[in-house]
């Protein structure tokens, strides 16, 4: 009779050969991984030196473990070495960690690994065109207007145009209108020092489309005035933008520093009360003449109720028609500033001001961006 070596109770499937034993096991499969941000064929701005609001040109990684746990993530650029391994998955690149990074067509590859150090055999990767914003120029003009029929609280774009042509008398600047040439490119903005953005069709604007744009613009030191009829309804119903938070930040708390809002929809807007530089008062009209003749002043107008540190309030609610006055004197626009850039916020569109009003309000926007501010 042959005795057979006994079975471990332990290990079941395992015979036991004096010291030794063999075990079965699974098959460890590679994490898998993707790039969530920024989309492939993108385009991204890259300065010579990290600032507090640009470390770099963020490149954000997800992956699945598919088993074990995730132990890291490593990134390189082009033909160049692999980073050494890291547990975050947002990488920054910049001139201080990649010397030799230039502007032009660059390709991103990034693998990850499991805690078996299993890693993924087949690296996720984009290609970016990398541009360097010179800020040279001085003022882009942005027409976010729809053309419309020419009656009364429906301007055609080429009124419009008008206007604002009348605005930048004696003033340089180039301009570029949304409807005709599409969304505004990085390659486009990046070449100026200041933008008006302005969106003058009720409840319509563009802004949440270009948030990827205009923070990068900010983040280089861009300085930014935005105008708007209701500008801010566009965002709240907007869940791409949303969506975007993720990747960009929130383009109304973080970069405009608002952090409460309400649209006077009742509202009887005759005029704007504008604080100058010296703490004097001036006053911009609203044109009637543009409103329908039952109007007593301009409606859904955005009242700022609630903004973040760093804003100056700049122009204020004023109704002679308003007869309980609760409106009075609420901030309907204001300006905010940092060490690398600054914005004016107004809650109402400059065309349904005079030419002299808007004159006035334009100035003192202009002379808030254009100021170097200690801090």
């Amino acid at each position: 009779m042959i005795r057979r070596p006994p079975r471990s109770t332990l290990f079941p499937y395992t015979t036991l050969f004096r010291s030794s034993a063999i075990f079965y096991t699974s098959k460890v499969s590679p994490p898998d991984i993707k790039i969530l941000f920024p989309k492939n064929n993108s385009s991204a701005f890259l300065l010579d030196n990290q600032n507090p609001t640009w470390k770099g040109i963020k490149i954000f990684c997800q992956a699945s473990a598919n088993f074990g746990k995730l132990d890291g993530f490593a990134i390189k650029v082009d033909d160049g070495n692999w980073s050494s391994w890291q547990p975050d998955s947002i990488y920054y690149l910049n001139k201080q960690i990649y010397p030799g990074l230039t502007e032009g067509i660059h390709t991103i590859k990034v693998i990850s690994r499991n805690n078996a150090l299993v890693v993924v055999p087949t690296p996720a990767q984009i290609t970016i065109n990398i541009i360097k914003p010179t800020h040279q120029k001085q003022w882009l003009m942005i027409d976010d207007s729809k053309n419309q029929n020419g009656t009364t609280e429906h301007p055609t774009d080429e009124q419009i145009n008008q206007f604002y042509d009348s605005l930048f008398t004696g003033i340089p600047y180039d301009s570029w209108n949304i409807v005709l040439q599409g969304m505004i490119t990085k390659s486009v903005i990046g070449q100026y020092k200041y933008v008006l953005w302005h969106s003058d069709n009720r409840n319509v604007s563009s802004l949440p489309k270009a948030v990827g744009v205009l923070t990068d613009y900010l983040n280089t030191g861009g300085r930014l005035m935005i105008t708007g009829w209701n500008f801010y309804s566009a965002f709240t119903s907007n869940q791409a933008w949303q969506d975007s938070i993720t990747f960009y930040g929130n383009f109304l708390q973080d970069y405009l520093h608002i952090e409460g809002q309400r649209t006077l929809s009742g509202a009887l807007l005759d005029s704007v009360i504008i604080k100058e530089k010296d703490n004097s008062i001036s006053i911009g009209a609203i044109d009637k003449t543009k409103l329908w003749s039952f109007r007593k002043g301009l409606y859904d107008v955005n009242n700022f109720n609630n903004l973040g540190a760093f804003t100056d309030q700049l122009f204020f609610y004023h109704s002679a028609a308003d007869s309980n006055q609760v409106n009075m004197n609420t901030v309907i626009g204001f300006g905010y500033h940092n060490y690398e850039y600054s914005v004016v916020v107004s809650g109402f569109p400059f065309y349904y001001l005079t030419r002299e009003g808007a004159g006035k309000v334009f100035l003192r926007a202009m002379e808030y961006l254009e100021t170097n501010f200690p801090y």
